[in-house]
């Protein structure tokens, strides 16, 4: 089987103002996050997305190039290069807003893949989440697939429009990471433990829910109760990027043991237990550290991750 990993989701400029400051212009997006993400962590990556031949395209595409990145042809065909505006609040938690044209290329001549990651707005919203999906309907037959859902209420609208669409492709992935927030917008009035006594029927391979600073849970094949994660206390800079690269480390983990984009990846994946992912799991929860103890969506190398592990 081919080791490369596919990310396909969207690119665009975040628009960073902390309380009292002008804006900051940084190249972002949940899924360049992640395609970055691992190729700075040294994992061959494609990433199929959609960003516009003006100035913030290029500068999407020479930030990727720098990572590490390999851009899909095709994607540079967007009108104009979307944008998310964030907030950060006192904390450094970021609130959004978006300007987006959420599209990916033509895929018909891939060849093999290994592992296919998608996730966010670009899985759910016209026109780019139908093809997403027939592109992780068709992968599933011989690829790992991984999703994160990411929900952005003000792209997404209605969540339970939004929810059949998201749960359509849970059912799809061999690994599911999903935060509290993501799931109390999907369920509104439910208790986390009702919606995780929901998902746990499933019977997701592996599955985490991220906590933001409480202890991330992890079920095995729809194992209950949750694994709760050390939790690892560190000075924040802001959360922008978190969720991404704590996804990213974790596929790191899971393709350096072999659990993804490998032969028998699958099957391995399927029968391992919650010790068996240990080693991926502590690499994830190290990426989200580092990158929240740094402004913007920073994404760790290798090294930084192994002199703090």
């Amino acid at each position: 089987m081919n080791e490369q990993i596919l990310v396909a989701g969207e690119a665009l400029i975040d628009s960073i103002a902390a309380a009292g400051q002008a804006p900051r212009e940084v190249v972002g997006g949940s899924l360049f996050n992640v395609a970055g993400g691992l190729a700075r962590l040294g994992v061959p990556t494609d990433f199929a997305t959609w960003f516009g031949k003006d100035a913030r395209g290029q500068q999407i595409a020479a930030h990727a190039r720098k990572l590490g990145v390999r851009i899909v042809p095709g994607s540079a065909q967007a009108t104009a290069t979307s944008v998310a505006h964030a907030r950060l609040d006192a904390d450094g938690k970021a609130s959004y807003t978006f300007e987006v044209e959420s599209d990916i290329p033509a895929l018909e001549n891939l060849g093999d893949i290994g592992h296919v990651h998608i996730g966010s707005y670009s899985a759910v919203v016209s026109p780019s989440g139908e093809k997403i999906a027939a592109l992780a309907a068709a992968q599933a037959r011989r690829a790992t697939i991984s999703y994160d859902p990411n929900c952005r209420p003000d792209l997404m609208g209605d969540p339970d429009a939004a929810r059949k669409k998201i749960m359509a492709l849970v059912e799809l992935a061999d690994i599911v990471k999903v935060s509290d927030e993501d799931l109390h917008w999907l369920y509104p009035g439910l208790a986390l433990s009702e919606i995780l006594a929901q998902w746990a029927q499933i019977s997701i391979p592996l599955l985490v829910v991220t906590r933001g600073a409480e202890p991330a849970l992890v079920s095995v094949r729809g194992e209950t109760p949750f694994h709760a994660l050390a939790s690892r206390k560190v000075p924040v800079g802001d959360t922008v990027g978190a969720g991404d690269s704590f996804m990213a480390g974790l596929l790191t983990g899971l393709y350096r043991d072999r659990f993804i984009a490998a032969g028998a990846a699958r099957e391995r994946l399927r029968q391992a237990s919650f010790a068996d992912f240990g080693i991926a799991l502590q690499i994830a929860q190290t990426c989200a550290a580092i990158t929240v103890s740094a402004n913007g969506a920073y994404a760790p190398t290798r090294a930084e991750v192994a002199a703090a592990f």
